[in-house]
């Protein structure tokens, strides 16, 4: 378990949680409606929205929270996608049994499978791609959708343990600014993450290009985040 960072001395900006997580059962931060100013997002709708945690590699931790608009509701989606091989369904492994809210998104080419959960409490994506990769045997990558906006990626293999990067790279950098932090202090750059993403691939069997991971890193969401998690795994040639 990768430690806490101790927060003291650090300024708490308005709408941003930087306190520790809520128990699962605690009351949630708002409801998500899936529209604003985006337009509809093609994903569900009504999620319940936690902060999420990210860790720097040095392994300090800090809780990011969008805060609500005008009229009280989200922007955009928020959400976790889940993504591993298994010849059974992953909604059957224990990993995910002890995540419940998990759904069947889509399947992939192969045994490959994404399944979603709507935001909440008490989900760490770092925690359930280890465990995916450690259950399976196999590489697992888990997707944190933020209000459309930004994908924080955590991808794990059972030799290597888990790496962070992120899609939209500048929305992700205004999350962290409003909390007075560095995207490079907690992403890896688009360019770390093409050479870690090959490496991945190439645990799944699959050979896959750097340049066009790096492409892929590097784009801004438009309009939808969850689309450029897609093409993600487009280019990791698991569609």
């Amino acid at each position: 378990m990768k430690p806490d960072l101790d927060y003291k001395g650090l300024d708490i900006v308005p709408g941003f949680d930087l306190s520790m997580p809520r128990r699962q059962g605690d009351a949630p931060a708002h409801r998500c409606s899936g529209t604003g100013s985006k337009g509809t997002s093609p994903i569900t709708t009504g999620q319940t929205i936690p902060p999420i945690a990210l860790f720097s590699p040095g392994g300090s931790k800090i809780l990011l929270r969008r805060p609500n608009n005008e009229m009280g509701e989200a922007m955009g989606y928020w959400g976790y996608f889940a993504v591993a091989e298994s010849a059974s369904p992953l909604g059957g492994l224990a990993c995910m049994r002890a995540t419940p809210g998990l759904t069947l998104n889509r399947r992939l080419s192969g045994d490959w499978q994404v399944w979603e959960h709507p935001a909440e409490p008490g989900l760490e994506a770092d925690d359930l791609a280890i465990a995916l990769a450690e259950e399976t045997g196999k590489p697992a990558l888990v997707g944190f959708v933020m209000d459309s906006d930004c994908v924080v990626i955590e991808a794990a293999d059972s030799s290597n343990g888990a790496w962070t990067a992120c899609l939209s790279p500048k929305a992700m950098a205004g999350y962290l600014a409003e909390a007075g932090q560095q995207l490079e202090d907690w992403m890896l750059t688009p360019e770390q993450a093409a050479t870690h993403a090959v490496n991945w691939a190439h645990l799944t069997g699959r050979l896959v290009a750097s340049a066009s991971l790096a492409e892929v890193f590097q784009k801004e969401a438009d309009p939808f985040a969850e689309d450029l998690f897609f093409t993600l795994l487009e280019s990791l040639r698991l569609v």
